[in-house]
């Protein structure tokens, strides 16, 4: 896996995204369903920020045979343990934006393209999301490979 998997990639979809999201969500006329869906991810957004970091704690604590097989890998390991406090931090921060403009509804009697604006960085802040949750578990899965691959 190289740096382009780790931050071109999820950069350039959530780009993407954004974009195709601040054309189409007006043309379609489905704001209210992302408010919606934006207030529905704090429950989402909190529960992957406390897993993460659950997981995040016991895999660095965790004095256990295939863990410490796994902390051999040093530059697989230090690129999980990156990746998985990048994440925490980002379902932190993408939680936090989607309470405040889910559940308040200031930002819904503004001018013309604030609403299409806050719901298309949602959007692509959810689309890097998901990218990122995806990709943490497949190193993960690697680092467990090869470890059963030693076995």
């Amino acid at each position: 896996m190289s740096r382009w998997f780790d931050y071109w990639i999820p950069f350039l979809l959530a780009c993407l995204v954004t974009i195709l999201s601040f054309k189409y969500i007006p043309v379609s006329g489905s704001e209210g369903k992302f408010q919606n869906f934006m207030s529905a991810f704090v429950e989402f957004g909190s529960l992957c920020f406390g897993v993460l970091l659950t997981f995040f704690g016991i895999v660095i604590q965790s004095s256990s045979d295939t863990v410490r097989r796994m902390k051999r890998k040093t530059k697989m390991f230090n690129r999980f343990i990156l990746y998985n406090r990048n994440i925490i931090m980002f379902s932190l921060a993408l939680t936090i934006y989607a309470y405040i403009f889910g559940n308040l509804d200031f930002w819904k009697e503004t001018s013309y393209c604030v609403p299409p604006i806050v719901i298309s960085i949602f959007c692509g802040a959810f689309a890097y999301f998901i990218y990122g949750l995806c990709y943490l578990l497949i190193i993960f899965f690697l680092l467990l490979q090869q470890h059963e691959d030693k076995l």
